[in-house]
């Protein structure tokens, strides 16, 4: 709950929040407090450029906070040269779990027909 502070300045302690699933919107509100000034409410750490985002990933994507998966696309289109199915699936979970990708749907949608390459032999 958004309470606001009853007296003077103070400094609090933010504690740690991994980016895993389970916590990922707890982690991008805590990126949001560290980058946005003056911010009074929930939803003014989601608005960006006056527009109210849904989430606040999606407020830590509009505000260049998060890099782009260019990285994971990369890593993934170089071993589909030469590695098989099931190694680019581990890979591709790997990603997932160790990595937090932005936009995973969208990681899995241009590798998918390298990652599943090997399934109609193997059914």
């Amino acid at each position: 709950m958004w309470t606001p502070r009853q007296k003077g300045f103070a400094i609090g302690r933010m504690y740690y929040v991994s980016p895993k699933a389970n916590n990922s919107e707890c982690f991008y509100l805590r990126l949001l407090l560290t980058a946005v000034k003056g911010a009074t409410s929930f939803e003014a750490l989601r608005t960006v450029n006056n527009q109210l985002k849904p989430t606040f990933k999606k407020a830590c994507i509009a505000l260049g906070l998060l890099t782009d998966d260019n990285e994971w696309h990369q890593c993934l289109g170089e071993a589909g040269l030469m590695a098989t199915g099931h190694q680019l699936r581990v890979l591709f979970v790997t990603i997932l779990i160790d990595c937090s990708p932005t936009h995973p749907r969208q990681l899995w949608n241009n590798h998918k027909h390298s990652l599943c390459d090997d399934l109609r032999h193997t059914l």
